[in-house]
């Protein structure tokens, strides 16, 4: 990606990527191989974590495709659409994988499953039970907040600001992103600092800022497709602004997101820290960790100005839909 420094296992783990996916039933056909690898999620975990190992960037880079891929499952486009019972099976198998004996049944759309237990049994690999902890809370609130957002479309549900924020700052994965941070260069936030209201703070600034960046470039494909979970569109209304001055006023948001965050993370966490007694290891940890951060707002925003879908037609209906997943779809509803 054009602005970011690749991992120079980038083309290892492209097709390693392509080869697990085959391996789980989520892609079959080169078609569908062609549609996926312009998703650019290879690209995006080389950018993420440059400087990760070969088998690192490899877990980052199922993980970063797994995220996109549940995404359009209960996405518009998809035949899961709109159909709550299926969402609500899917996401109860893939909440099975964080019980001490997750159940054999796989729900309506195994391989998406079988993935994911995968992903999650390589990702907390030699970490410990408070990082495991905190990430597997990240990785349930995206399934479950996923699984919601299919419920609101379906009711046609128009949220407030409100609402939004409270489900789509769970939604975006952003927070699984920077967890996978510390799982490839092996080092974990320190679980007294993430207990700090300071660092919640900052983690949610972080949080809405790549929530801004991602709306601003997907509106036009939301407003098109009925999808009406998106700021711009949300301001729009309750602000009475028109389409212009709305997204000047978010992309206003967005700044003043990202100030905010550079601010408390580099000028006002250090004082904080320095008052906690930490060992400097630990201090190193928690930098380490804001750098993560601020990388995955950066490496987010370049997708979105580079990635082929959002320079598609959101007009055209063809290009609501996940091309990409055509052989899975026909194979789960034989």
């Amino acid at each position: 990606m054009t602005g970011n420094r690749l991992n120079s296992h980038l083309p290892q783990a492209r097709a390693e990527n392509v080869a697990w996916l085959r391996e789980h039933g989520v892609l079959r056909s080169q078609h569908c191989v062609d549609h996926f690898l312009g998703l650019l999620s290879a690209e995006t975990a080389a950018a993420l974590y440059p400087d990760a190992s070969a088998d690192d960037l490899a877990l980052a880079t199922d993980i970063a495709a797994w995220m996109l891929i549940l995404d359009d499952v209960l996405g518009t486009g998809s035949p899961y659409d709109g159909d709550h019972r299926t969402a609500g099976q899917i996401c109860c198998a893939l909440l099975e994988t964080f019980t001490p004996t997750p159940s054999p049944d796989l729900g309506p759309v195994a391989p998406l499953v079988t993935s994911f237990r995968d992903v999650w049994e390589r990702e907390r690999a030699g970490m410990s039970p408070a990082w495991c902890a905190r990430a597997g809370l990240h990785w349930r609130e995206f399934i479950q907040t996923t699984t919601e957002e299919l419920h609101l479309r379906a009711t046609c549900t128009q949220p407030t600001m409100e609402q939004y924020l409270s489900y789509r700052r769970k939604s975006t994965a952003t927070a699984s992103i920077a967890d996978v941070d510390e799982r490839v260069r092996g080092y974990e936030l320190p679980a007294q600092v993430w207990a700090c209201g300071f660092y919640r703070d900052l983690h949610r600034e972080f949080v809405d800022t790549a929530m801004y960046c991602n709306d601003l470039y997907g509106f036009g494909w939301e407003e098109a497709s009925g999808e009406p979970g998106n700021c711009v569109l949300i301001l729009e209304r309750e602000l009475g602004l028109s389409r212009a001055d709305t997204v000047a006023h978010v992309e206003k948001l967005r700044d003043s997101s990202l100030r905010r965050f550079r601010a408390t993370g580099y000028r006002d966490v250090p004082v904080r820290l320095a008052r906690m007694n930490l060992e400097p290891g630990q201090v190193d940890m928690v930098m380490r960790y804001t750098d993560a951060m601020h990388n995955v707002i950066g490496c987010l925003y370049h997708y979105t100005q580079q990635a082929p879908r959002y320079g598609e037609d959101p007009h055209e209906r063809e290009t609501w839909k996940p091309r990409y997943l055509a052989d899975l779809f026909e194979q789960q509803q034989r």
